[in-house]
C-alpha cells in the first residue's frame, strides 16, 4: 500500500477548502480577497498531516511486529503435530511387531 505524500494531501485539502460555486465579487464589493469561513492555516494542516503520518508509522510498525511473531509461532511444531508424530511412530512400531510375530508363528 502506497502512502500518499504530504504535498498531494495538501493539494487535496486546499481544493476542498475552496468553496464550490463561489460568487465573483460585484463592483460594489471591495476587490480584496476574503478568506472563506472554513479557512485553515497551511501550517496547521501540515502539522496535522505529519501527526497522522507518525501515528500511521507506529501502527504499521506494530502490525509488522505482530506478523513476525505469527511467522515465528508457525515455524515451531504445535501440540497437534507432536502427538501426531508420536502416533505415527507407534503405528510403525505396531506394524513392525505384527510382521515379526507372524514370522515367529510361521517359522
Amino acid at each position: 500500500m502506497r502512502v500518499p505524500s504530504i504535498i498531494s494531501i495538501l493539494i487535496v485539502v486546499i481544493v476542498f477548502l475552496v468553496p464550490l460555486g463561489a460568487e465573483e465579487p460585484t463592483q460594489t464589493e471591495s476587490p480584496e480577497p476574503r478568506m472563506p469561513q472554513n479557512y485553515c492555516d497551511l501550517s496547521e494542516i501540515k502539522e496535522s498531516i505529519s501527526e497522522h503520518s507518525r501515528e500511521l508509522s507506529k501502527e504499521i510498525r506494530q502490525i509488522k511486529r505482530e506478523i513476525a511473531l505469527l511467522r515465528q509461532s508457525t515455524e515451531r511444531p504445535g501440540i497437534k503435530e507432536i502427538f501426531a508424530g508420536i502416533g505415527y511412530i507407534f503405528g510403525l512400531c505396531g506394524v513392525a511387531f505384527y510382521f515379526s510375530s507372524r514370522r515367529r508363528r510361521e517359522g
